[in-house]
């Protein structure tokens, strides 16, 4: 099946060859960007489910909750989402831009 002249490959099958390589390119980066872009869509995903609520612990020597003791809470709650905010965008990269569209 394969002419060899002189030790090597004809042209067409060289030619035939490089096609094939080019195509199998093509499938790896429109692979690739697929696989980016549904990461992407995942972290999107996880960013917009609904986030626990944060338990506000009562005094125990008091009957009711005070606003003090609330707003405590939701500050709690707010520095430790901005510190999971910030850990999650240095553990992924924005993807806008990082690839060819084909």
């Amino acid at each position: 099946m394969l002419d060899v002249q002189q030790g090597g490959l004809t042209r067409c099958i060289r030619a035939a060859l490089q096609k094939a390589a080019k195509a199998l390119d093509v499938k790896d980066v429109k692979l690739t960007t697929v696989y980016m872009e549904n990461k992407l869509l995942k972290q999107k995903i996880e960013d917009l489910k609904l986030k626990k609520r944060a338990k506000v612990i009562p005094d125990p020597n008091r009957q009711f909750i005070n606003l003090d003791q609330i707003q405590a809470a939701q500050a709690k709650a707010a520095a430790r989402e901005k510190l999971n905010t910030r850990l999650k965008a240095t553990e992924t990269h924005s993807l806008a831009g990082t690839y060819i569209k084909l």
